[in-house]
């Protein structure tokens, strides 16, 4: 999406920059603000750390580590330019070595930082105060680690590796930074892309019943079909994925967009190809972009009569559902289109 200059006369596009354009360098300026206005990139945090390192390698630093309110770790990874696909990975090997950190350790690691800093701050009340305890004691340390990864843009594996590993309960962020020119200022565009904040709850509903979903898978096979009702009328004794079409078929025939319905599941749905294109070429554009993963169309409705077209593009859904997970994302579009004429039953 681009930024415009509204004003009582006008409505002007503004120009996007790259941060190189303007002279920003990744750890000497980028990480540097970001460090004292943490809040841009991850509300409610505390950093304890820059360029952390506890082990021995040299070449691995944490761009920024900090602790939130949950008294959970936080590793940042900061990008000036479009992250690349190691960034992701990079982050839960990171996420991994400071797992262990207890609260001590949290401490010694504020004091160096603030020491760096010039600060004669209490390292050990800072951090009690915020975090709100009354001693060291008084809650749980690092139970969890969350990841943030805050770059120009994301590739589209960076994305795709994140929402999987989000849906199997870790909590991997990522903000979008994007700079623009407005006269002689420079506006910061910042946006969480993953997950949408307006779909928060909606994703906590669709990974606990993942979560139940495979459990059960280990017991048995859900071979259940359904009795779908739409604008079409009745279509009888539909599997899971078949329902999960329908559903989508139907918000779109009630004018919804592929990013609206996305937007609602709080995950991604769609494989996107530009242009209107047909099964056939969406297959070998599939080929083209997963060359080691020779059923990537196995995955995706690509039936001609099954593929969605909008907006100058082409839109394929993915086929991969369980009970549980189609159930999730009925309920998410029931929260939030309402009544979108559509209806399912179980087949006795």
């Amino acid at each position: 999406m681009a930024l415009y200059e509204l004003t009582s006369n006008s409505i002007a596009k503004l120009e996007r920059v790259d941060f190189s354009m303007i002279g920003l360098m990744e750890r000497a300026d980028l990480q540097r603000l970001l460090r004292d206005h943490v809040d841009v990139i991850a509300p409610d945090t505390l950093v304890i750390s820059e360029e952390f390192s506890s082990w021995d390698r040299s070449d691995r630093r944490i761009d920024l580590l900090a602790v939130d309110r949950q008294a959970r770790l936080v590793v940042i990874e900061l990008k000036r330019t479009t992250d690349d696909t190691v960034a992701d990975l990079q982050a839960l090997r990171y996420a991994a070595m400071v797992s262990q950190m207890t609260f001590e350790e949290a401490v010694e690691t504020y004091r160096a930082y603030l020491s760096r800093r010039g600060t004669q701050d209490d390292p050990a009340k800072s951090l009690l105060d915020f975090l709100g305890w009354p001693e060291p004691t008084a809650g749980r340390f690092a139970e969890d680690v969350r990841i943030v990864l805050a770059a120009a843009d994301f590739s589209t594996e960076v994305t795709s590796t994140v929402l999987w590993l989000n849906e199997r309960d870790l909590d991997i962020r990522c903000v979008r930074l994007q700079p623009y020119r407005l006269g002689s200022s420079l506006l910061l565009d910042v946006q969480q892309i993953i997950p949408l904040p307006e779909a928060a709850d909606y994703q906590v509903q669709i990974r606990q019943k993942q979560r139940e979903v495979r459990a059960a898978a280990e017991q048995s096979v859900d071979w259940t079909r359904y009795d779908v009702t739409t604008d079409d009328g009745v279509q009888h004794a539909l599997y899971k994925r078949e329902v999960v079409l329908a559903a989508v078929r139907q918000l779109v025939r009630r004018g919804k967009s592929p990013e609206e319905i996305e937007e609602a599941a709080g995950r991604r749905l769609f494989e996107v190809v530009d242009g209107t294109i047909d099964g056939a070429a969406f297959q070998a554009e599939l080929a083209r972009r997963r060359p080691k993963d020779p059923m990537a169309a196995k995955r995706f409705f690509v039936r001609d009569d099954q593929l969605f077209h909008a907006n100058g593009k082409t839109y394929a859904l993915t086929n991969q559902w369980s009970k549980g997970s189609m159930e999730a994302l009925l309920a998410a579009f029931t929260a939030r289109f309402g009544d979108f004429g559509f209806a399912c039953r179980p087949v006795d």
